[in-house]
């Protein structure tokens, strides 16, 4: 009598647990075709604004590049820095490599920790 309770137990749970992952994966589908119609069917007024507004934005970007290319000089100037920095990172690699295990197994952590988090 008891097996016979927990077998019916165990099919009424299997019977509720197709019909639950039935269930998510129609809503899943809902959600997703739902999103695609708000996106497609009335946003497009929006988008249009935008691309104006993108067009109107274009001498400002044309300026902030002309920013960029006076700015040349400052970038070479910090670039003769990290050169002579090199002798200075070159040593503080060869420490990294003296420590290699501990970086690996912190390495190894971190792997871990994004796997948990990406599961959860």
């Amino acid at each position: 009598m008891r097996y016979a309770l927990f077998a019916i137990i165990e099919e009424f749970l299997r019977y509720f647990f197709s019909f639950l992952s039935a269930f998510t994966r129609l809503f899943l589908h809902f959600l997703y075709f739902s999103s695609l119609t708000y996106v497609i069917g009335g946003k497009l007024s929006g988008l249009r604004a935008n691309q104006e507004l993108l067009r109107a934005n274009g001498p400002g970007l044309r300026a902030n590049q002309g920013l960029l290319r006076a700015n040349g000089p400052g970038l070479r100037a910090n670039q003769g820095l990290l050169r002579a920095n090199g002798p200075g990172l070159r040593a503080n690699q060869g420490l990294l490599r003296a420590n290699g295990l501990s970086a690996l197994v912190y390495f190894l952590m971190h792997l871990m920790a994004a796997y948990i988090r990406k599961t959860i």
